[in-house]
């Protein structure tokens, strides 16, 4: 069905026309092969995770959203890891810090 036009697309704006924010940002990005939110799981090194030595979370903004898996229930637990303080979760009894990586507030890795 490929082949065939899209009888919308002449009425209807289409997903990229609809888009603002950092929506339209990561859709422009991946056009150009670029990943602009990065959802790769972060697997740090065993000695990582203490209060010494956190488990670094990269971001090109102040703030970023981090899920981890609940030992207890296997579901899915985020929280919003800021600039700054070391963030302890003591569920899976480990510590989180933010990394600055990249340029603007505007565009995160």
């Amino acid at each position: 069905l490929s082949h065939w036009p899209n009888p919308l697309a002449a009425c209807c704006p289409q997903d990229l026309e609809q888009q603002t924010g950092p929506r339209l940002r990561e859709l422009l990005d991946e056009q150009k092969g670029e990943v602009t939110f990065n959802q790769d799981p972060i697997v740090p090194p065993p000695e990582q995770g203490t209060k010494a030595n956190p488990i670094l979370v990269p971001s090109a903004m102040a703030e970023r959203v981090v899920g981890y898996e609940d030992p207890d229930v296997g579901q899915l637990v985020w929280f919003t890891l800021a600039k700054g303080p070391i963030h302890y979760v003591p569920d899976i009894d480990l510590y989180f810090k933010l990394f600055p990586v990249g340029g603007d507030d505007d565009h995160a890795h």
